[in-house]
């Protein structure tokens, strides 16, 4: 989406309402300055955009999450609730001096890994690595970290 939104070109298949739409969102993207500060104050909440996959955001959640904070991923951005911008920035800064998180550890922290029909056959170690290895980029979520922390 980042790409898309620093883009200036539109693409020839769309209609008018989805030219709208883009034109829309990248307004609001400059407007917020995302392309410079990816964490952005909202409320009583942050909003991080990382712009990067789904497996990459599911694993800042999870680690988000086994450290104590509330988060949801809500489109392109991760919302942190009752978390001042300073404090995910600090949450982040020590993230980033840590150590690469143990998949299987930040899997284990994940309350509802039964998505498949064959999931109660397994046991949490085994739901641990099905999860780990179908929903968690470490090294990827560790890498946007450490960019992130460049950029605040």
């Amino acid at each position: 989406m980042k790409v898309v939104y620093e883009a200036n070109h539109l693409p020839s298949f769309l209609d008018k309402t989805a030219r709208r739409l883009l034109a829309e969102g990248r307004g609001s993207y400059r407007e917020m300055g995302l392309s410079t500060n990816p964490v952005q104050g909202w409320g009583h909440q942050s909003l991080l955009f990382c712009w990067r996959g789904d497996r990459t955001l599911s694993t800042l959640l999870t680690w988000l999450r086994s450290k104590g904070h509330r988060a949801e991923i809500e489109g392109v951005a991760l919302v942190v609730d009752q978390s001042k911008t300073a404090n995910l920035r600090d949450t982040l800064l020590q993230f980033s001096e840590s150590n690469l998180p143990d998949p299987l550890e930040l899997s284990a922290t994940v309350a509802n890994q039964q998505t498949e029909k064959h999931h109660r056959y397994l046991s949490s170690t085994l739901l641990d690595a099905d999860y780990a290895s179908r929903a968690l980029d470490v090294q990827g979520a560790w890498q946007v970290v450490r960019e992130l922390v460049g950029q605040i």
